[in-house]
């Protein structure tokens, strides 16, 4: 097929091929600016060669390396967002922030969930945006003068989360919730939920909680009262202290078992006696005690 015959591919000279890049280069796909910028070209020869030419090498390597592209900027905002983050990532664990390199860049963190902005350890917030953050302040007046907080999980809500896939919840919502709605389904969801939720109480371990910021917070020490001394006992009250130990100590009398009365041997049966029988032929009893005669056949 022929290029100019059969497709109407328009016919540029060298320097206007040169303009043409230039003009894509800068404006990208705006074909009025290079329209332009080339000069004296018509606007349906511009659209036309610009379809043909970007599926060259040369339209792929000017076009490509143009910033105003969508990929581009998407690229650009998730390298800028994937920047802020790793640089306060901890680097053994891939999930997790270092508090101590966001102390020093004096990077804050607040949880998705519980709201809470202190935690031993944070990690990523699931369902959220690389880099996404929250105002310092809640008015929107101190928002722009105010540093901004990194969304994120605390110790607790991470281990809700990882381990049984449940979004910590206030047990006083909870039990709004559980008093409002009838449904025995919704009612044994809540109901796992906060079974759930004691259990990472209980594996969670006794850690001091440290500040988002990692700033080392001085607390003072409660004042130890030294114990009273003790006062001496009345010798009625010693009788009584006493007696009282007795009776503490002194176990109560068991009840004695009532014996039961011991039962009689059963009685034996006497044993079975031989049936004596008469005699086959006269049909009478032997008088004199003989053996009687008795046929085999």
């Amino acid at each position: 097929a022929d290029l100019y015959k059969d497709l109407k591919e328009p016919k540029l000279s060298k320097g206007q091929k040169t303009l043409f890049a230039e003009g894509v280069s800068k404006y990208g796909s705006e074909w009025i600016n290079i329209r332009r910028h080339i000069g004296n070209i018509e606007h349906r020869h511009v659209v036309r060669y610009y379809y043909m030419w970007k599926k060259t090498p040369e339209g792929r390597r000017v076009w490509g390396a143009y910033e105003g592209r969508h990929g581009k900027k998407e690229a650009k905002r998730a390298d800028s967002t994937s920047k802020l983050l790793d640089d306060i990532a901890d680097e053994a664990d891939d999930s997790a922030f270092d508090n101590e390199k966001a102390s020093t860049k004096k990077r804050g963190f607040q949880c998705k969930f519980c709201l809470t902005r202190s935690s031993p350890q944070w990690r990523r917030a699931p369902l959220t945006l690389p880099g996404a953050t929250v105002p310092a302040e809640p008015s929107s007046k101190k928002a722009d003068k105010g540093g901004q907080l990194a969304v994120a999980l605390c110790h607790r809500c991470a281990l809700l989360w990882r381990k049984y896939a449940i979004e910590y919840k206030d047990a006083e919502e909870l039990a709004k919730k559980l008093q409002a709605s009838g449904n025995k389904a919704w009612r044994r969801k809540l109901d796992d939920e906060l079974c759930a939720q004691a259990l990472v109480q209980q594996e969670t371990p006794q850690i001091t909680t440290a500040p988002s910021t990692g700033a080392v917070v001085n607390a003072v020490p409660a004042a130890e009262t030294a114990p009273e001394p003790a006062k001496k006992k009345r010798p009625l009250e010693k009788d009584s202290a006493s007696a009282s130990a007795r009776n503490s100590v002194e176990p109560p009398a068991k009840k004695k078992a009532v014996e039961k009365p011991v039962e009689p041997p059963p009685l034996v049966p006497d044993p079975p006696r031989a049936k004596v029988l008469p005699c086959a032929i006269c049909r009478t009893p032997d008088p004199t005690g003989e053996n009687s005669v008795t046929c085999r056949d």
